[in-house]
């Protein structure tokens, strides 16, 4: 079924990239900012203006991830 697993070799390098941008404030880490540069990430894919919902759903599960 597709979306389940592990991704496929093609994306294991953009889903990784995503991952390691990582924000961090005086405080610790910071889930807006990094939301915020995972957002413009995903905005400067080809396509991203086309699936502009997908981009931002997928932004809005993972964005804050740590």
């Amino acid at each position: 079924m597709a979306g389940i697993g592990s991704p496929s070799g093609g994306c294991s390098g953009p889903i990784g990239s995503y991952f390691s941008i990582v924000r961090f404030n005086f405080w610790g880490y910071d889930p807006g900012r990094t939301a915020a540069a995972r957002l413009r990430y995903l905005n400067s894919c080809s396509g991203a203006a086309e699936n502009e919902g997908i981009v931002s759903l997928i932004n809005a599960m993972y964005g804050e991830v740590f």
